[in-house]
């Protein structure tokens, strides 16, 4: 209702009270507002509408019949004062307010088929808002509700669908308790701690010596290989026996069958060597 024209009408109908509605409806969305009062006065009208506007914002344009409600000063001031252009639509012309005038026949008709039910009339007013503003529009296709709320609200029909977001949650979770179940538990290395970390470059996958300099990630470590920095997985990274500890999940028998290269035995060779050949000269 703050961004598109509000048609506006009133439904006066006699029962054993008196009770009056002020009807109200969005002309783009059809989302539609019954505001029960005892009183139709200007006064009482501007309260309810301004309640309106507290919960969904101010509208551009305001349109509605010339009753006496709606064409006393206090109204006009109360519409001026918050920035709403006021249009009434000309006398004995109803389908210049088409949209209220429907929204109020509509209600009328409801109204009248409540009056055998056994149901309190509160009770009944917000089981029709919640029907209507659920059903989607003969023209649009959509629902009132998805139209105004930019959202479709959760009805009874709603359970016999199954939420999309729930069902790959689930799925995500019972995946993710597997996955943790199998994994085995991960050490944290400490700055400065001996490893030993797993070189690729190796045709046999040798495991040489370093040291923890920097904690990147959760999973990640800035480790010292000779002369080099180097950003290491957690899992080719394992703790070296010279520092005198053990960390949990590791045995101690996994450095048995480990070929250890030792970095000062053999320098890092950072290219392969090239094999140079003597020249095949022509005897001439």
């Amino acid at each position: 209702m703050g961004h598109s024209t509000v048609g506006e009408n009133t439904c006066g109908l006699c029962g054993d009270n008196k009770q009056h509605f002020l009807v109200v409806i969005d002309v783009h969305s059809k989302w539609i507002e019954v505001l029960p009062t005892k009183l139709m006065t200007a006064e009482k009208t501007a309260n309810l509408l301004r309640n309106l506007f507290a919960s969904y914002g101010l509208p551009k344009v305001l349109v509605s019949d010339n009753g006496p409600q709606f064409t006393a000063p206090e109204f006009e001031q109360f519409l001026k004062g918050n920035g709403v252009r006021h249009v009434l639509s000309p006398p004995y012309h109803l389908a210049s307010n088409g949209a209220a005038e429907r929204a109020v026949q509509t209600f009328k008709k409801a109204w009248t088929r409540m009056q055998s039910q056994s149901v309190s009339p509160s009770q009944w007013l917000a089981r029709f808002l919640f029907t209507y503003r659920n059903t989607p529009h003969t023209v649009m296709k959509r629902t009132p509700a998805e139209l105004f709320l930019k959202r479709q609200p959760g009805t009874r029909l709603s359970l016999l669908k199954p939420d999309v977001s729930d069902v790959v949650s689930k799925h995500q979770l019972q995946h993710q308790k597997v996955h943790d179940k199998k994994s085995k538990s991960l050490h944290a290395f400490s700055l400065g701690e001996r490893v030993l970390v797993r070189d690729f470059r190796h045709p046999k996958k040798l495991w040489i010596p370093g040291m923890i300099l920097q904690r990147r990630g959760p999973l990640t470590y800035c480790v010292q290989v000779g002369h080099r920095q180097v950003k290491v997985h957690v899992d080719h990274i394992l703790l070296s026996r010279s520092s005198g500890q053990q960390s949990e999940g590791i045995r101690d028998d996994l450095f048995d069958d480990l070929p250890v290269e030792s970095s000062e035995a053999h320098p890092e060779q950072r290219y392969p060597k090239r094999q140079i050949k003597a020249p095949q000269r022509l005897n001439l």
